[in-house]
């Protein structure tokens, strides 16, 4: 069972620092409408849900 935990941690931090190397040209509250269509329409909502917390 731990095995399972620490292997589910593992693959969630090598997930996470992907998104977090990546280069944000403009920040998500300053975007505008062309910028948020720009966006591929499967990360829209997750866009949407970034929008929200900052």
């Amino acid at each position: 069972m731990k095995k399972h935990i620490l292997l589910l941690s593992a693959v969630s931090l090598v997930a996470l620092s992907g998104l977090a190397q990546a280069d944000a040209k403009q920040p998500v509250a300053q975007w505008t409408c062309a910028d948020f269509l720009a966006v591929d329409e499967t990360y829209q909502p997750i866009a949407v849900g970034l929008g929200e917390a900052v």
